[in-house]
């Protein structure tokens, strides 16, 4: 085994016990937590038990118009969209690059001698 490839292994070996750790630091210090409070983060201070349905009658509807809470959500959506965007578009990428490999990979299994001329590849 050449010095490289130990490295690599030692590096990745050392990355997954921080990781370990991080995980161990997490479920120790309660940051991993199943209960109902958890569930109300989605919603917007007072909008839990209120309905946001315009077809409903009047009384049941909230003073505010049928979707006053939307207008407060989308500050959120706002706020998350660029990151959100980068890590699917990352993802999409790199699924058209491993099906690109994958098929080279399949496709020098049935013909060995395909770009023996590149030798990256």
């Amino acid at each position: 085994m050449s010095v490289t490839i130990g490295l690599l292994l030692a590096i990745s070996f050392i990355i997954s016990l921080v990781g370990l750790a991080g995980l161990i630091w997490a479920v120790a210090n309660h940051q991993f937590r199943r209960d109902q409070t958890n569930a109300l983060t989605v919603f917007v201070t007072g909008e839990v038990g209120t309905p946001d349905d315009a077809s409903m009658p009047g009384k049941d509807r909230i003073a505010n118009g049928p979707h006053y809470f939307d207008s407060a959500r989308a500050q959120l959506d706002q706020v998350s969209r660029r990151p959100v965007l980068i890590l699917l578009s990352s993802a999409i990428v790199w699924l058209v690059v491993g099906s690109v490999f994958g098929l080279l990979a399949s496709l020098k299994m049935h013909w060995p001698d395909l770009l023996t001329g590149e030798a990256a590849l």
